[in-house]
């Protein structure tokens, strides 16, 4: 990998930017009913977010100015300092356990959540050892067997977690970035094979998960039960039309539990409308479109993965939860 210096694309820092604006817009609406609930002050949750986001701006900054191979030097540091988090993270005591699932360690002003930085470290973990193996990628023991033992293991650490969702992400992204490298086709076959009856095994053995999955397919096949969140989501959005019910207004209304965390579009559709969701729809889209182009543009390869691999992160994010808000994913 060469130590020129990366170009900063202005046009994604500034779509990034202009994310994070509304998702500051909107935390307000969202969660001021929620944050009377708690009893705290119902700006609460829109202070903290504005704390995030300051917090976010400097470190994109910081980050910015940084060479990329410090990130490569470290990398297997901070896998292991990951996988050790996810280990004390199910430890009781030491994890704390919320709405059935243990996924933070407290950590005085903040709860840390370990399977959030494993999105970012496998990524930049995997794009090294792509990298650093190219030339035997296509030799299964050597290459490939490894990285998806390291990719299971961080999967399975996150699944028992009881994470669903970012365990599927981490999955989903990792796999794509092998796919993205080269990775022969046959060998997603022989995965497909052996991981999806682990997998099943995995889901039948927690009940969280048994139910979540069962309920979604009884949903799609046989028009089984709605849940009230996926309800009050989906009539939220129906009833917002092209223009919304105003800044804060529609999202108030909804009446979601912690509407400000995982049905965050339905909050800016309920909010501006049809024509809002779009346009976040559109930035979204741009900003994919505009770091799959930088990631094939870069002549050095692990800088290439690496824009690759954090930009598919983002895309499954993205589907996943917006996929969930709409009822066609579980």
């Amino acid at each position: 990998m060469t130590e020129t210096r990366q170009p900063f694309d202005i046009k994604i820092f500034t779509v990034v930017l202009i994310l994070i604006g509304i998702g500051i817009a909107f935390m307000y609406g969202a969660s001021a009913r929620f944050a009377e609930r708690l009893f705290v002050d119902r700006s609460y949750f829109f202070n903290r977010q504005v704390i995030y986001a300051v917090c976010s701006f400097l470190l994109i900054l910081f980050v910015s100015r940084m060479n990329p191979r410090v990130f490569f030097r470290l990398s297997n540091l901070l896998l292991v300092l990951t996988i050790v988090s996810l280990v004390l993270v199910l430890i009781p005591g030491i994890g704390i356990e919320k709405n059935g699932a243990r996924r933070w360690i407290p950590l005085g002003l903040f709860n840390f959540q370990p399977s959030e930085i494993a999105k970012v470290t496998l990524l930049i973990f995997l794009s090294k050892r792509l990298v650093e193996r190219e030339n035997v990628r296509d030799m299964f023991t050597k290459s490939i067997l490894p990285n998806l033992l390291m990719i299971g293991l961080i999967f399975t650490l996150v699944f028992v977690e009881e994470d669903f969702s970012t365990s599927v992400v981490i999955l989903l992204s990792a796999l794509s970035l092998l796919f993205v490298a080269g990775v022969p086709f046959q060998y997603f076959v022989y995965l497909a094979a052996t991981g999806i009856p682990i997998v099943f095994f995995l889901i039948t053995s927690f009940g969280h998960m048994k139910i979540r999955l069962s309920s979604y397919l009884n949903k799609i096949f046989w028009g089984g039960y709605v849940s009230y969140q996926e309800k009050q989501a989906i009539k939220a959005i129906e009833n917002a039309g092209f223009f919304g019910n105003g800044l804060g207004i529609g999202s108030n209304n909804a009446r979601i539990p912690e509407s400000h965390t995982d049905f965050y579009f339905m909050n800016i559709v309920a909010d501006i409308g049809l024509i809002g969701g779009l346009f976040t729809l559109f930035l979204f889209f741009y900003l994919f479109w505009r770091a799959f182009k930088l990631a094939y543009e870069l002549q050095d390869k692990g800088y290439s993965y690496l824009v690759y691999s954090i930009t598919i992160f983002i895309v499954w994010q993205t589907i996943l939860n917006i996929g969930g808000v709409l009822g066609l994913l579980p």
